[in-house]
């Protein structure tokens, strides 16, 4: 696997060490590839990639697994462990004993149903579980299954539609796989949610929300956390993280875009969309937050600002992603966002999206941005963990033109320097998805219909 050094000598920073990238290893060979992709390490080493898809055409209707020891060089055999119909998704974890879980949705007729399965070290997965049955016409996303110190919550978005707030349900277990009946934890309108592994002292949750009423009324918009503590079943009532400016315009909003645990504690970002000063469209402030004790953030930070842009050509659209954090040890933040415009012609679309990393330097400011994919590039969903006093990036990468299949690059960085591998070529669906441990991180993506990873250690 090519392995090229990328100089961040503008940012005043030395070499360093590199980590190393394991072959790419398929992990399927589905006719079908579903709508979820999971992966996740446990601090043992233990890790687990789950998938949906079909051994024939049609819609996706199995969740698969496939498990990594924890002194495995490869993953185990594939694991079947629904077969019914319209699974999708799915989300795993993995806790501090080895305990894998694995979670995820299916529709059958009009009724939505959320299960999960949990296999303890070197067993078999169990039965299936049942979490929520019921609920017709209803979406469920953003199904998120995280470790406790003493098991899983698995936490997931209910949304009925029209006016109905959103609902954002959760259900507690043991390593054993017997999981609560599950609870609301919050009921609004328009909610996103962000979850991070747990630590020793729980697990944590943040959340974005639009203030009440709705636009065109002022309103703001809401960052909140609540924190479920070792052993309980019921998590904290929210705490704010941060408040946005009260503003009326119907686009404008406040959204949490990544909230990460790794050795260096806990952090988080935002972006906020709020309208220009100079009299159209919208500005785009990209910020970070570090957990600085207990459950309190640290003001909110900038990290860059995106303004509007207008060509005679056609029109413009800011084309942004993130940005997205890793917390390695030493406590410094790494950042990873896109920049760029799509500008839309009459005879053609010009894409230019630029990948960006940084790093926090503990006084709310940043360093110097490096571009790691610059000018004709085409660079979106980048994603972020930590391991050791890497914090790594990853992304999809197309150069010149955005009918090229996706590269997956992936970038880590320590605070001092940054390495850069591409880990696929052609044919790539989805966006990579990468979980780290306290000794080695699995980056997986899809490349056709197959699900490809590769095991990455400092």
């Amino acid at each position: 696997m090519a392995f090229t050094a990328i100089s961040l000598a503008s940012s005043g920073m030395a070499a360093a060490s590199s980590p190393t990238f394991g072959p790419s290893a398929q992990l399927s060979s589905l006719k079908t590839y579903g709508c979820g992709l999971s992966t996740a390490v446990g601090s043992d080493g233990t890790g687990v990639v789950a998938f949906t898809g079909s051994s024939v055409f049609g819609p996706a209707a199995h969740v698969y697994v496939r498990r990594l020891a924890p002194t495995a060089a490869s993953f185990g055999p594939l694991m079947d462990l629904h077969s019914g119909r319209n699974a999708c998704g799915v989300s795993s974890a993995v806790a501090s004993d080895g305990t894998v879980a694995v979670g995820w949705s299916r529709l059958v007729g009009k009724t939505r149903y959320v299960e999960a399965a949990v296999a303890r070290p070197g067993k078999a997965f169990g039965t299936v579980k049942l979490v929520q049955s019921g609920g017709s016409n209803n979406f469920i996303s953003r199904l998120k299954m995280l470790s406790t110190p003493t098991g899983f919550v698995f936490t997931w978005r209910l949304h009925v539609g029209g006016s109905s707030p959103d609902q954002i349900r959760y259900a507690t277990s043991g390593v054993s796989g017997s999981f609560s009946t599950w609870r609301i934890l919050t009921s609004r309108v328009g909610q996103s949610v962000s979850a991070v592994e747990a630590g020793n002292d729980g697990t944590l949750l943040a959340f974005s929300s639009p203030g009440q009423p709705a636009p065109p009324a002022v309103r703001n918009w809401l960052l909140e956390t609540v924190h479920l503590a070792p052993g309980g079943t019921a998590f904290s009532a929210p705490v704010p993280l941060a408040t946005s400016a009260a503003v009326s315009d119907a686009y404008a909003e406040t959204t949490l875009k990544d909230l990460h645990r790794g050795p260096g504690g806990v952090g988080a970002t935002s972006m906020e969309y709020i309208p220009s000063e100079i009299g159209f469209g919208l500005v785009r402030h990209y910020k970070y937050t570090t957990l600085a004790s207990g459950s309190a953030f640290a003001q909110l930070a900038e990290v860059s600002t995106s303004y509007p842009s207008y060509s005679g050509d056609g029109e413009v659209w800011q084309a942004t992603d993130g940005p997205v954090i890793a917390m390695p040890s030493g406590g410094k933040p790494v950042l990873g966002w896109t920049e760029g415009i799509d500008v839309v012609g009459d005879n053609d679309v010009v894409i230019n999206r630029r990948m960006k990393i940084a790093v926090g330097l503990g006084d709310g400011s940043v360093t110097t941005p490096v571009e790691v994919a610059g000018l004709g590039s085409f660079a979106k969903t980048p994603t972020a963990a930590s391991l050791g006093s890497l914090g790594i990036i990853a992304w999809e990468e197309a150069s010149r033109s955005h009918m090229r299949p996706l590269v997956y690059t992936l970038v880590s960085q320590d605070g001092t320097a940054s390495s850069k591998a591409t880990l696929g070529t052609s044919d790539m669906r989805g966006s990579i998805t990468i979980a780290s441990g306290l000794s080695r991180a699995i980056a997986v993506w899809v490349s056709g219909n197959r699900v490809q990873a590769s095991i990455i250690r400092n």
